[in-house]
């Protein structure tokens, strides 16, 4: 299966986005208009919450993953390739009705608005992008830097936030879902009525120190042997 080694998302083919009919006469203006202007199909390429993206570790600290509703601008995010993009924007739209499509693989799930840019393999070999309300089933995207195949495509309605980034540079990074709830699970059950106690490893040590240095070194730190 390809991967993505050679690729860098510098090298994006011409997107193949869909053409919006009746918007090649609109002004820089008109699409900077509010949201007051816009109907509920405008969704402006954006992530629903609780979409997790990896943040660029600080001061040598991990790398960790964060939502994108709890973002900042100046952020630094990380793409699979290692490389870091920053936040330059961030806006947390109004929770309305929206139209929202899931992508799902074999081993990855995102939920985003129907013009939301996705990264899909490239007849060149290389890399472009679409919009994620144009993939079909079988239709190739990236997860991490494999292809993977589309196994689920759902188009659907919800009254959610949306959140709406722009990086710099513009390059891709990878989303996921976090589950909203888990499921309750409880530790190993103890076999027998004896109570829990200290390990049978723990023991022997214990029995060890008091031997060499008498039972009330059993409560004390380890003797420094060299003094």
């Amino acid at each position: 299966m390809a991967s993505l080694d050679n690729f860098h998302p510098r090298n994006l083919d011409q997107p193949t986005l869909n053409n919006k009919s009746g918007d090649d006469n609109e002004s820089e203006d008109d699409n900077k208009s509010g949201d007051d202007n816009k109907s509920e199909d405008d969704n402006r390429q954006c992530f629903v919450p609780h979409t997790l993206v990896e943040v660029a570790p600080i001061a040598g600290n991990q790398p960790d993953f964060r939502a994108v509703e709890n973002l900042h601008v100046g952020d630094c995010l990380l793409t699979p390739f290692g490389t870091q993009v920053e936040v330059a924007y961030k806006v947390l739209h109004t929770k309305k009705q929206c139209a929202l499509v899931t992508l799902q693989t074999a081993q990855a799930v995102l939920t985003v608005t129907p013009d939301h840019r996705i990264v899909v393999p490239s007849e060149a070999g290389a890399s472009s992008e679409c919009e994620a309300g144009s993939l079909k089933l079988g239709d190739m995207v990236f997860s991490g830097r494999r292809q993977q195949p589309i196994t689920k495509v759902v188009h659907q309605k919800k009254y959610v936030e949306l959140v709406e980034l722009r990086l710099s540079p513009d390059e891709a990074v990878e989303g996921r879902h976090l589950p909203l709830w888990g499921v309750l699970s409880k530790g190993a059950q103890c076999r027998d009525s004896t109570p829990i106690t200290e390990s049978a490893d723990e023991k022997e040590a214990e029995a060890e120190s008091i031997a060499l240095f008498g039972a009330a070194s059993a409560d004390l730190e380890a003797p420094n042997l060299g003094a």
